[in-house]
C-alpha cells in the first residue's frame, strides 16, 4: 500500500493536529479530510466521520473503516509517513504551521 498526502491543513484541538487529503495509488481512492491525531508520543490517522448527538453526547459514525486491525495499522503508518513527507517537502513543519495559525488568530482578535 502506498499512500500519498495531497494536502495538509493544521488544526490543533486536543489530540487533533490537522486534516489531510490522502491518495492511495493501489486503490485509486482519494479521501479528503482525514484527521491526524497525536497523543502520548503516538500519531494516528482516521477516516472522516459523521458526528451526531445522542442523549447529549457526541458520537461518531464512520463513513469508511478497515475491519482488519493490521490493515488499519498499516494505513496509519503509511498515512503519517506521507503527511510528514508532505510537510517536509513543503518546508512547513507542523510546529511552524501551528505557530502561524496562532499568530493569525491573534491578529484577528485586534
Amino acid at each position: 500500500m502506498a499512500i500519498e498526502c495531497m494536502d495538509f491543513k493544521p488544526h490543533k484541538s486536543g489530540c487533533l493536529i490537522g486534516y489531510a487529503h490522502l491518495y492511495s495509488d493501489k486503490t485509486g481512492i482519494e479521501v479528503r479530510g482525514c484527521p491526524l491525531f497525536e497523543k502520548n508520543g503516538g500519531k494516528w490517522v482516521n477516516f472522516p466521520d459523521n458526528k451526531y448527538e445522542e442523549e447529549g453526547e457526541t458520537k461518531h459514525s464512520w463513513i469508511l473503516r478497515y475491519r482488519n486491525k493490521e490493515y488499519r495499522e498499516e494505513f496509519t503508518k503509511q498515512a503519517v509517513k506521507a503527511i510528514e513527507s508532505w510537510n517536509y517537502a513543503n518546508k512547513q513543519s507542523m510546529d511552524k504551521q501551528e505557530e502561524e495559525q496562532r499568530i493569525t488568530r491573534q491578529k484577528l482578535r485586534f
